[in-house]
């Protein structure tokens, strides 16, 4: 389990251009395959610009960065640019401050589910105009966690003319949302691994075990993977007693011991294990009610907090398959635009799995569905 961490820099650092984040390039590189961290100030974002090793830089894989530096990992050898989003004078455009609101909105609420130590690396953003007063920001991020990176798409819904944030939202990628612990079977199970980063000899969870002394895995697991649709209750001591500690996948924890989750050393204190699958209603939609393109809870995704008179500018219109509505939401779907045409009424929490084939209501909603109104939210 030790793993060798080296954190001198061997850095070049070059500032360029004043402002309120000014530019810098910094080399940070892994010497000998090492993990390597290198301090800097990266709250206006990190870019790679030059790759300077063999052994490929890809973004929450080899290389990443959260509020205290970059690191990179696996040989990857790299020159970054950091900073750089304002102008040399510290002005920034209306798109700029509008793209800077929604962030900060969107850092606070993935800071609500993941909590206060997660941060938060914005990838891209795109600006629509909805109105003369309302802009809709749509993008993509990393959450970075202890080590874990979590795809996130969010967007924003903005008052142009006051720089208000009307929205936020952030949804997981149902696609990306966990690292591949290097082994197909936790698509299908939960397992336990002995060695850190999901190494060594491996215990599948298909079933409670009271006593994993018994089957010689006693204090003995090193890292974990969840795969959606179940959740894990993990106890320090034998017959489900003791302290405590519950994932709900997608989730994985690469060390148990270094990555402390809910702020404790895991690593090699797990004596009993419960496992049991998650309801589809629950896997789909935990917060905020989500349409899905395909059937199956799959495809682009669109999470509803507001009603949407036309659900084509967003792309919807007429391409809705399956939809989630969690407890304490009710929704009406509508079959042509502006909250016309039949109507369909969902009260959470419930699920369609397939607008065409289970024909809620006795009719075939499958890709019918143009507007939506949240009638109330308890």
């Amino acid at each position: 389990m030790t793993r060798s961490v080296t954190l001198s820099l061997g850095l070049t650092l070059c500032c360029f251009v004043s402002g309120a984040f000014a530019q810098e390039t910094l080399k940070c590189k892994s010497e000998s395959y090492r993990y390597r961290k290198c301090p800097v100030d990266t709250r206006g974002g990190v870019t790679l610009k030059e790759q300077l090793s063999r052994a490929a830089c890809r973004l929450n894989e080899t290389w990443g960065y959260d509020r205290d530096g970059i690191w990179v990992d696996r040989g990857c050898q790299a020159e970054f640019t950091v900073g750089g989003r304002r102008s040399d004078s510290g002005a920034t455009t209306p798109g700029n401050r509008w793209i800077a609101a929604c962030e900060r909105a969107i850092r606070t609420e993935v800071q609500k589910d993941f909590g206060r130590s997660a941060s938060i690396v914005f990838d891209s953003a795109d600006t629509t105009r909805e109105s003369n007063r309302r802009e809709r920001i749509s993008g993509e991020a990393v959450v970075q966690e202890n080590r874990r990176s979590t795809p996130i798409r969010y967007e924003c819904l903005i008052d142009s003319n006051q720089g208000r944030v009307l929205r936020a939202d952030f949804l997981r990628d149902a696609d990306a949302s966990s690292p591949d612990p290097g082994t197909s079977e936790c698509d299908r199970f939960p397992i336990l691994f002995r060695n850190d980063d999901f190494e060594g000899q491996k215990m599948v969870l298909e079933a409670d075990v009271q006593d994993l002394h018994r089957r010689n895995f006693g204090d003995r697991a090193s890292s974990i993977c969840v795969p959606r649709g179940w959740e894990v209750v993990l106890y320090e001591d034998t017959r489900f007693r003791g302290e405590k500690l519950t994932l709900r996948g997608p989730h994985t924890i690469a060390d148990l011991k270094r990555d402390r989750p809910a702020g404790r050393n895991w690593g090699d204190r797990i004596s009993s294990v419960e496992v049991q699958r998650v309801s589809v209603s629950q896997a789909a939609c935990r917060q905020t009610p989500v349409l899905y393109e395909h059937d199956g809870f799959k495809g682009r995704q669109l999470p509803i907090q507001a009603s949407i008179a036309d659900l084509r500018r967003y792309n919807f219109g007429d391409r809705i398959s399956s939809i989630c509505v969690p407890r304490g939401w009710t929704l009406l779907f509508y079959e042509d635009r502006n909250y016309r045409g039949d109507v369909l009424e969902m009260r959470g929490e419930a699920v369609i799995n397939n607008l065409e084939k289970d024909r809620p209501n006795g009719k075939d909603w499958g890709d019918r569905i143009d507007s939506v109104k949240v009638q109330r939210r308890r």
